[in-house]
């Protein structure tokens, strides 16, 4: 093997690594373009897809409550129930743990009353009276 010029052989070394940096950048740009347009195609069939739900009015003509017939009704907590009943939530707290209140859910630390146990409650006391 003939002996070459170390500027020569820097040279040589140097073109090489030219040639892998271009065509690693030429491989990141054809990669660039082909995600580009993917993300041109997803936008239509989105713009498409939408503009074909919009045609539908599927919400306008349901009502909410009807589209989620089993949605649970929300928890109270002790600030919601004392505002139902008029007392302070200190009171509510008190009659929660003396039974004087249907029991609370103990949730995560939390006492919590379901709405439907507080009405029914409410109605029993409107019967006792």
């Amino acid at each position: 093997m003939p002996a070459t010029h170390p500027r020569l052989a820097d040279t040589f070394a140097h073109a090489a690594t030219q040639a892998a940096v271009s065509a690693r950048f030429e491989g990141l740009a054809r990669l660039h373009r082909e995600l580009a347009e993917t993300y041109e195609g997803l936008g239509r069939d989105l713009e498409e897809r939408l503009a074909s739900a919009a045609d539908l009015s599927v919400m306008d003509a349901m009502p909410l409550a009807d589209a989620l017939p089993h949605a649970p009704a929300p928890l109270l907590r002790a600030r919601d129930v004392a505002e139902r009943l008029g007392v302070d939530a200190k009171t509510v707290r008190r009659w929660g743990r003396d039974g004087t209140l249907p029991a609370p859910l103990h949730i995560g630390g939390v006492n919590r009353w379901r709405t439907e146990a507080i009405d029914a409650w409410l109605a029993s006391q409107e019967k006792g009276a």
